[in-house]
């Protein structure tokens, strides 16, 4: 069993009009999709993430925060999951009930890069 990160975006060039993501509770799909996920025994974490932050670069020599050009894409959460391996997480990130409205998953193996584990 392999762990994946599965980010959850706000793609602002989607073909999606503002209509039609006006009239989809998103929220209460993805829901279903994590609560049904769970129950599959798939999630590790989850947490949603406020669209408010900050951004922390190096200019010359100087850690600033912005301003920034504005991005495409909005980071609005994300899932840890648990997959037997690449083509069961795929299956699981393709399946995501938000993509046909705006949204984009983005799916990511998750490694070690640290020397030591931490928890």
């Amino acid at each position: 069993m392999n762990d994946y990160m599965l980010f959850f975006m706000l793609d602002n060039e989607s073909e999606a009009s503002p209509e039609e993501v006006a009239k989809v509770d998103c929220i209460a799909l993805i829901s279903d999709f994590v609560k049904n996920l769970m129950e599959k025994g798939k999630v590790k974490s989850c947490l949603g993430l406020d669209t408010n932050g900050a951004s922390f670069v190096s200019r010359k020599g100087k850690v600033i925060d912005g301003p920034f050009a504005e991005t495409k894409e909005l980071v609005l959460g994300y899932i840890e999951i648990k997959a037997d391996d690449e083509d069961e997480a795929k299956a699981i990130a393709a399946s995501c009930p938000t993509i046909p409205y705006g949204f984009k998953v983005e799916l990511r193996p998750i490694v070690s890069i640290l020397p030591f584990n931490i928890a």
